[in-house]
């Protein structure tokens, strides 16, 4: 596996990606979570959500980074 560059270009333009589509995933889930909560009338859940979706998000963007670093 010496000197076989192209796989881990494959690879980190692979893991890039999905770090992207897994951030921008958890983005578009985040508004419709907290509107039903709302709506709900569940106060207190509504309130954890932003929490987790900043550590997912932080997550996403740091395996994202790493895959950067290794392209």
């Amino acid at each position: 596996m010496k000197n076989n560059h192209k796989i881990g270009l494959i690879l980190s333009a692979l893991g890039i990606t999905a770090g992207l589509l897994a951030f921008y995933l958890i983005t578009s889930q985040y508004n419709q979570v907290i509107g039903v909560k709302l709506a709900a009338d569940r106060l207190d859940k509504a309130t954890s959500g932003p929490h987790h979706v900043r550590l997912l998000g932080w997550l996403g963007t740091a395996s994202t980074a790493i895959w950067a670093a290794v392209f």
